[in-house]
């Protein structure tokens, strides 16, 4: 993925990109998987709730990517 497109992809794309990956059907799963409400998750979609490092680790774990993967699919992070 090219650093343009990373600049302009919104937070929540890295949760299609999960569910996509992993063969998740929607978001009951996905929030599942990634063991976080599915309220939780609604929020971070929209934007109402910050990815914080919380969530940054419930991706780790959940997905076993390392966690400048992750960080690389949240654009303008500063989460260390």
């Amino acid at each position: 993925m090219s650093e343009e497109t990373k600049k302009h992809m919104p937070e929540h794309d890295i949760f299609d990109i999960i569910k996509d990956e992993f063969n998740l059907k929607n978001d009951r799963e996905l929030s599942e998987f990634l063991e976080i409400t599915p309220s939780v998750l609604s929020r971070l979609r929209h934007g109402k709730m910050t990815f914080t490092p919380t969530y940054l680790l419930a991706v780790h774990d959940a997905t076993d990517w390392s966690l400048d993967k992750i960080r690389g699919y949240l654009p303008g992070s500063s989460i260390e």
